[in-house]
């Protein structure tokens, strides 16, 4: 994304989400670093679940499935 990345991305949704008084949207991080750095990069900004690439139309679909379920 030109300009923002993806980390800093889910803090301005969460950030807003906070000051807006909004329901938590659910986030689905998509990428090929699976470090364990990443991670935690991640669940400290805000993502829910990280989908692994190369991805699959069902590991999307279960990955979704299980976002929409809680």
């Amino acid at each position: 994304m030109p300009g923002m990345d993806g980390l800093a991305a889910a803090r301005a949704i969460r950030a807003f989400e906070k000051e807006s008084g909004i329901p938590r949207s659910a986030i689905l991080a998509v990428t090929a670093d699976v470090l364990a750095e990443t991670r935690a990069a991640a669940k400290t900004a805000g993502i829910d679940a990280i989908l692994e690439k190369p991805m699959t139309p069902d590991s999307l679909r279960r990955a979704l499935a299980e976002l929409t379920a809680a």
